[in-house]
Formats: C-alpha cells, sequence, structure tokens
C-alpha cells in the first residue's frame, strides 16, 4: 500500500516479484497451486479475524488493514473467502481450528516454502518474518491467537504510520480514505449527493491513470472533465471548478486499496467493467495507447478484482466507443 500507480506496476512487473500477485500479472495463463493459495488465505483469514477482535484498535485502523489484506487477493471470492472471517473472534472453535490446518499445512516443505514467499515479496510481513516463521514452525497452537494478535498490531502500527505520512490533516478520517469524496462534499449541487464516496473512488482512479503518464495531457484531461460532468454537475464552471480542486490533490493521497476495496463492495462485476472502459477511455484520449498504459490498466483492473478475459473484454470495448 502507499505506492502510486507507476511505483505499484515497477514492483508487479519485476522478474524478481515470484509472489502470486505479480506472478498472474505478469502471466494472464498462470494458475497458482491451490493448495500453496488455500495456505496462504488462511493465513490472512487468521490476521483478519485478530484484527476484528481486537478491542484496542478503532474502526479507521481496521478499515486501514482491510485496504492491506484487500490487495492480497487475486478475484472477489478469494476476497469473500477472507471476510468469513471477519466475524470469528480469536476465542472461537472456528478460529483455533484454522490455526491448527495453517500449522498443519506448513509442515509440508512445499507449503512453508510457498508461504516464505508471500512473506518475502510483502515489505511490511517481511519486517516480521523472523517471528512470523519461528512461531509457526513451532509454537503450540493454545498460544497461537496471542500472536496472531501481536501480528496484526504491528503491521496495524507500520500501516497507521504510512498514512499518517501521506495526510494533510491525520485526524480526518473520511479525508484519509477517501481524499476525492471529502473534497466533492463541498459542492452541493452534485447531482448524485447520495453516490459521492462511489464517485469519489471512481474519480480517484482516474486520477491515478492521468498522474502515471509523465505530464497530464491536454485530452487526458477533458476526458477527465467528461466524467465529472457525467457523474457531479454539467455546469461548465462548476465543471473546471472541480477539476482544478480535484487535480490539487496529492499523488500519494490517492490509495488504490480503498478505492479498490469500495468499489468492490457497492458494485457488481458488470459496473466495475464497465467503469474500467471510461479508465481505457482517459488512456486512450490522447489517441496513444502505450505497453506502459496497459500496465497501468491491468494493476487498476486487479485492484477491481477483474480476471484477464475482463481486462480485455473492457479494452476491446473502449476502441469502439
Amino acid at each position: 500500500m502507499f505506492e502510486n500507480l507507476k511505483e505499484k506496476v515497477s514492483i508487479l512487473f519485476s522478474p524478481k516479484n515470484k509472489s502470486i500477485m505479480a506472478q498472474s500479472l505478469q502471466n494472464p495463463a498462470y494458475v497458482p497451486d491451490s493448495d500453496e493459495r488455500n495456505t496462504q488465505l488462511l493465513f490472512w483469514k487468521l490476521l483478519l479475524s485478530a484484527v476484528s477482535s481486537d478491542e484496542k484498535l478503532d474502526q479507521a485502523e481496521k478499515y486501514l488493514f482491510e485496504d492491506y489484506v484487500f490487495e492480497q487477493c487475486l478475484s472477489e471470492k478469494e476476497w469473500k473467502q477472507i471476510l468469513s472471517f471477519k466475524n470469528i473472534s480469536t476465542e472461537q472453535d472456528e478460529f483455533l481450528e484454522a490455526a491448527r490446518n495453517l500449522l498443519s499445512s506448513i509442515q509440508k516443505p512445499e507449503l512453508f516454502n510457498a508461504f516464505k514467499t508471500m512473506i518475502a515479496n510483502d515489505k511490511i510481513l517481511r519486517s516480521l518474518k523472523p517471528q512470523i516463521s519461528s512461531t509457526l514452525e513451532s509454537e503450540r497452537i493454545e498460544n497461537i491467537p496471542l500472536h496472531y494478535t501481536e501480528w496484526e498490531r504491528n503491521i496495524v502500527g507500520i500501516l497507521r504510520k504510512k498514512s499518517q505520512r501521506n495526510a494533510i490533516d491525520v485526524n480526518s478520517v473520511e479525508y484519509l480514505s477517501n481524499p476525492v469524496a471529502f473534497r466533492l462534499k463541498k459542492y452541493p449541487k452534485i447531482k448524485q449527493k447520495k453516490n459521492l464516496d462511489i464517485i469519489g473512488a471512481k474519480l480517484g482512479l482516474a486520477l491515478l491513470i492521468i498522474y502515471s503518464d509523465l505530464e497530464t495531457r491536454y485530452k487526458e484531461k477533458e476526458q477527465f472533465k467528461r466524467l465529472i460532468e457525467k457523474y457531479c454537475t454539467r455546469s461548465e464552471d462548476r465543471i473546471d471548478r472541480i477539476t482544478f480542486e480535484l487535480m490539487s490533490i496529492p499523488e500519494n493521497h490517492l490509495e488504490m486499496a480503498y478505492f479498490g476495496r469500495f468499489l468492490v463492495e457497492v458494485l457488481d462485476k458488470e459496473h466495475r467493467i464497465e467503469f474500467l472502459k471510461e479508465l481505457f477511455q482517459i488512456a486512450r484520449s490522447d489517441n496513444e495507447y502505450s505497453p506502459y498504459e496497459d500496465r497501468d490498466l491491468r494493476v487498476i483492473s486487479k485492484y477491481l478484482l477483474l480476471d484477464h478475459d475482463d481486462f480485455i473484454s473492457a479494452k476491446l470495448a473502449s476502441k469502439k466507443t
């Protein structure tokens, strides 16, 4: 989290990155080993359960952690599987049974190696690698909930510091999560006022596509203004003012993980594909579509939890409009 789009593309398309996420982007035909992936997902389920059970964390910190876990998902199905543990307490039998299954899985060398690869390719988990690896290799099951609580608090602490570093006003939780919607609320005549959070997430991702170019080109800006016209207002004066205000939001305040997670939760797959078409139209607005822009949009597609076929469908459809 907290990387801009160019940085995220560089990380995920690096040949050195052996994470399942990177491999699925670099090779659309890639299919992860099911046992390896289930072991990794089990770990994220248990961590999310620990976070949800932790009374020392406030709601903003829990949402921040959810954004982080969302980044680890390859599909909407995986995200729903992880969310199924959100309301399971670390004291419940279901949590302990899942912890036993994880310990049993990583006793197999190939699964433990896959688990270590996941940790090695995540810079936040990497800082906790010694304690996580040694604990899961040797720990007694009755002590596991305490360790998960310790791990999630360490992760939340790292996430909190990073989010505060990027914030103008760290007391404004609303701005931290969706700065676009926060800015739009000052305009009383927005035509879809009740959908401001959705509009903010969409325009936030659109801004990331624009910022990913070395320079903001006139036609991209004009296409962005057409999105504002579609979602916000038909007044040319207000369109210009909103465009200026939104494009003044620093790029490092626009968090892809939040925008993606929110849109996945409120929009069905068909609506997310339609929105991806709009992002393609921004990328194509200057009549140039480079391999770099293709990678940018592949990453955005991943954050919308759309698969390769969905990506190709949106890409082809955008050529016809």
